[in-house]
């Protein structure tokens, strides 16, 4: 384990300890304040001088959503926010800081879309002589700075909604569910994958790959075969972060619901909110049965035993992904460009670097062509076709993965010619068959 590694395990573990106290506090204003004064311990300490950035980030965004017109307050919260992180990457930001950035990015767009999705859904409502939803009719500045600053969700995830941050503050669940069981089940599964993680990692390093004795001694086949170790101690490593993150929600209760609601993963409860809110009795709020799918990020065994590429990756960083489809996929206007332009976001959202706009990029045409081949084949899927499917999206995630970590475009371009592009050209056939079977039909 490394320097950063280790830092990083000493951060979620503090964060930890910070959800704990944090369910000692009842008053929503000391809730409020207490979160926030966490996360700027937390960007104070890890970004130092870096963490204007953050707060500029926090308060101007904050300041357009609270101040300015509803009916574009998202458009504009979307252009500074994109506009600020392009300057913030001129300089060579700390990783930490640069994950701070995205995150509180997540935070201040969602909610100027929240603020702009009630007033559009008012004036529909109005109409119609329904009860409008009157959530950011009485919004203050300071609500939403707290909520972005708070230090659940500073560290990439989970990614929630003001909606839930003020479900958070007010409603009683939190106080009610079993959070000492399902804490300790994620304890012992974050010390497994951190075992596995350290084992892959020694064996197998990512360092390796930037030796010449990777690219001049090694043949090409341990070359096409080393990039699954990598992408498994990529994996490894968000894996257990994706866990603590939850556990610490799970801790102080934030995305805490009655499974009645049928919560979704990022947005909250789709139903019988009206009963939720009214459930004050003590005795049912501890009989109730809860869900912590609000803030469920990950679901590893379904990432790895779904066959096909795009119903894999559903299910990595899924909270996330919640977010880039209301922030972006829902508001592309043309079906053959949702994808292409969600995945170019996302890589733009993570940072200037070759190998994020490689891989994700490249992950949207895999998805166009995947989806075709779907169509075509419908349900007439043997054992060999869905070994095949299988293989070849292990194959492609792996690879895909390898070049998000890598990052760098030289080392990229390099490896992608020492093993004949071999993923590219995989593709490029399976396309070329799609064609042909395609107007067979």
């Amino acid at each position: 384990m490394n320097q950063d590694d280790f830092l990083y395990l000493t951060v979620f573990y503090v964060v930890l300890t910070a959800s704990y106290f944090d369910r000692k506090f009842e008053n929503r204003l000391l809730k409020q304040v207490y979160g926030a004064v966490i996360g700027f311990c937390f960007s104070l300490v890890l970004c130092g001088t870096e963490i204007h950035l953050i707060l500029i980030n926090v308060a101007v965004n904050a300041w357009i959503t609270a101040f300015s017109d509803r009916k574009k307050c998202q458009i504009l919260s979307f252009i500074f926010t994109f506009s600020f992180l392009f300057y913030c990457r001129q300089f060579s930001l700390s990783p930490v800081t640069n994950i701070m950035l995205m995150s509180t990015t997540m935070k201040m767009v969602g909610v100027a879309f929240e603020a702009n999705e009630e007033y559009s859904t008012n004036r529909m409502k109005n109409d119609t002589d329904v009860r409008p939803s009157s959530r950011f009719q009485s919004v203050k500045w300071k609500d939403i700075v707290f909520y972005g600053m708070n230090y659940n969700g500073l560290f990439g995830a989970p990614y929630y909604t003001y909606s839930t941050y003020e479900d958070f503050l007010e409603l009683p669940f939190k106080y009610y569910h079993d959070w000492k069981n399902l804490c300790i089940y994620k304890l012992v599964s974050s010390s497994i994958i951190i075992t596995l993680y350290l084992i892959v990692d020694h064996f197998w390093p990512i360092s390796y790959t930037s030796t010449e004795d990777f690219f001049e001694n090694e043949r090409t086949l341990y070359r096409i075969w080393y990039v699954y170790p990598i992408a498994y101690t990529f994996t490894f490593r968000v894996w257990n972060a994706l866990v603590l993150l939850e556990c610490s929600c799970c801790i102080n209760g934030l995305g805490v619901y009655p499974t009645f609601t049928k919560p979704q993963c990022g947005y909250g409860p789709t139903e019988m909110y009206d009963k939720m809110k009214s459930l004050r009795d003590e005795a049912q709020l501890i009989k109730e049965e809860y869900s912590f799918a609000t803030i469920e990020n990950i679901d590893i065994l379904k990432y790895h035993s779904k066959l096909e590429f795009g119903k894999a990756i559903r299910h990595w960083n899924s909270t996330i992904q919640y977010w880039l489809y209301k922030v972006i996929y829902k508001n592309i206007p043309y079906d053959l460009l949702k994808k292409p332009a969600t995945m170019l976001a996302s890589s733009y959202w993570h940072g200037l670097d070759f190998g994020y706009f490689a891989s994700l990029f490249f992950s949207s045409l895999i998805l166009v062509v995947e989806k075709r081949w779907s169509v075509l084949l419908k349900e007439e899927k043997s054992f060999q076709t869905k070994l095949i499917m299988l293989l070849m999206k292990i194959h492609f995630l792996n690879n895909l993965i390898a070049s998000f970590v890598w990052k760098q475009q030289d080392i990229i371009i390099k490896y992608q010619k020492s093993v004949y592009c071999n993923g590219i050209i995989i593709f490029l056939l399976s396309y070329i068959l799609l064609l042909i079977y395609e107007n067979k039909n």
